[in-house]
């Protein structure tokens, strides 16, 4: 599942400093959103800073302060720190809630991930979330439960994604791989069959598709593993065995192909 760290934020602060500085400390996060995406990382950290020093209950400056930290490879307890800080100013403040989940998403910390998708949803029932976030969330929490082998509630998140979003490849790929777990190999290779339709370069939906083959031997199974092993190596030459199958379909493949 792709994480989405590249959220900024262009607002006004109602705070307690004087009110030039409160403006101008908003007006410098706003300049630092420019320098960010632009990849002007030194310049965006001095802006950043100079917002902060102007008002220190600038939330949004501290969620573009965790986003720099991420673009300069800091320490993950660096990057969270400053999105708890933007947090506790703002408990509501969409973008960091956002962000953070997709952050421990990307450092593979999952039980943060599900614990910080929780917050994320309930704050979402009271304020008007957008629903591609929404749905974002909804998949990455049950990314998350699944990569922790919770499969039955991770099936309940993604099929809840999907009502928001039925072409998300990578969702659908995801159930799929739930239902592989649980051994209800019909309907894997059914949301294995979606993954691929929505995504033809997705190779990833390939290999578990035949693996499930492999595991369910129906009529012809060998040739249809075959085929897919085939077809996700043209797709791309340096696939691994993700799911280690130990398949020797799959090493009779790669032998051939180097």
């Amino acid at each position: 599942m792709k994480t989405f760290l590249v959220i900024f934020c262009c607002v006004f602060c109602s705070c307690n400093p004087d009110i030039k500085d409160a403006k101008e400390s908003t007006r410098l996060v706003n300049e630092s959103k420019i320098l960010l995406e632009n990849n002007e990382l030194e310049k965006a950290e001095i802006i950043i800073e100079k917002a902060i020093n102007l008002d220190n209950t600038n939330y949004a400056a501290f969620n573009n302060r965790a986003y720099l930290k991420t673009k300069q490879n800091k320490q993950p307890l660096e990057v969270i720190a400053d999105y708890q800080k933007a947090l506790s100013i703002q408990p509501d403040y969409e973008i960091s809630l956002f962000s953070i989940t997709n952050y421990f998403l990307e450092i593979k910390s999952y039980k943060h991930v599900i614990s910080s998708a929780n917050i994320y949803l309930d704050y979402s029932k009271k304020n008007q979330f957008p629903s591609e976030h929404i749905e974002h969330i909804y998949a990455i929490r049950g990314e998350a439960k699944y990569m922790t082998s919770q499969f039955k509630d991770a099936i309940e998140d993604l099929v809840t994604a999907l009502q928001y979003d039925s072409t998300s490849a990578e969702t659908h790929k995801t159930l799929g791989d739930c239902y592989f777990y649980l051994n209800f190999l019909p309907l894997a290779i059914e949301e294995f069959n979606k993954a691929i339709k929505y995504d033809t370069n997705y190779y990833q939906p390939l290999l578990a598709r035949a693996r499930t083959y492999e595991k369910l031997k129906p009529n012809n199974w060998e040739y249809l593993a075959e085929k897919d092993y085939k077809s996700a190596f043209k797709i791309n030459p340096n696939i691994e065995d993700i799911y280690d199958t130990n398949s020797e379909i799959l090493k009779r493949i790669k032998a051939v192909s180097q």
